[in-house]
């Protein structure tokens, strides 16, 4: 009685004659949607930026608003407990923040002068002797908040009227900043205004 082997072979070992195994295709994302989250990505950088940098200018623009002075003018007239005339010049601050002067101007009769002193002495008392007292505004002087400055000021009666009439034809000029550096132009007289004017 012979003995015969059998030899079992399973799905896996068999393969199909003229057929071979194709490699498996990899995944490939669409160019699309890369590209659709790459400018996804670039605009919502972008609009962070913009938020950013108008906070910025918003915060800087309150910072310089809470220190901004304004310089104004007037012509201050009275009488003294004698009942002398009283007259002077005034400036006074009503912004915010001290103002520092860079450069002070007068203009008087086509002339220009660039102190209190030399006004007074060449444009005033040179046609009419007086007596009048001064406030000087140099280069670098502050001029604080609420604090009227009497550019010319007289308790004479004669004194008075002269600078009454000497201040209506009288264009003054004042180039000043504040703390934060930001520089301002304020011309009174004829020909200017009371309104600051922002210097670049």
């Amino acid at each position: 009685m012979s003995m015969q082997s059998e030899t079992h072979t399973t799905p896996d070992d068999v393969k199909e004659e003229g057929k071979e195994e194709r490699p498996s295709k990899p995944v490939k994302r669409s160019w699309k949607s890369n590209q659709l989250m790459s400018l996804f990505a670039l605009l919502l950088s972008a609009g962070t930026f913009i938020t950013f940098a108008y906070q910025n200018y918003l915060i800087q623009k309150q910072q310089y608003g809470s220190v901004r002075p304004y310089l104004l003018r007037s012509l201050s007239t009275g009488y003294d407990a004698n009942g002398q005339a009283s007259t002077s010049w005034v400036l006074v601050n009503n912004g915010v923040g001290p103002a520092f002067v860079e450069s002070f101007k007068i203009k008087y009769q086509g002339k220009e002068y660039n102190s209190v002193a030399s006004f007074f002495w060449d444009g005033i008392y040179a046609n009419t002797p007086i007596r009048c007292g001064r406030t000087e505004l140099a280069e670098g002087s502050a001029i604080p908040v609420g604090e009227p400055i009497a550019i010319l000021t007289s308790n004479d009666s004669t004194a008075a009227h002269v600078l009454e009439e000497v201040h209506r034809n009288t264009e003054i000029e004042i180039i000043y900043s504040s703390v934060y550096e930001e520089k301002w132009r304020s011309s009174f007289g004829e020909e200017g205004t009371n309104k600051p004017v922002k210097i670049d």
